[in-house]
């Protein structure tokens, strides 16, 4: 199982707190790669890096911020 390296940018992806994006690294994938980590996560490194996320071990989550709906949407 690959190991994450580094978390950039954790953001709260939706109103709830229930799912933060970021992106990670990875030992396998050395490349950023986009995640949502989610604490009913099926997976369990999606909840253990929620947890970590929470816990502020990746520093400060930016608050959700609603996304605007245009008349072309």
């Amino acid at each position: 199982m690959a190991q994450i390296t580094s978390v950039k940018y954790p953001k709260y992806a939706n109103s709830e707190g229930t799912m933060i994006d970021c992106i990670i690294t990875t030992d396998h994938y050395p490349y950023d790669l986009p995640f949502t980590a989610s604490n009913n996560d099926p997976e369990s490194h999606g909840t253990e890096l929620y947890n970590k996320l929470v816990s502020g071990l990746y520093g400060p989550i930016a608050e959700y911020i609603e996304p605007e709906i245009t008349v072309a949407e």
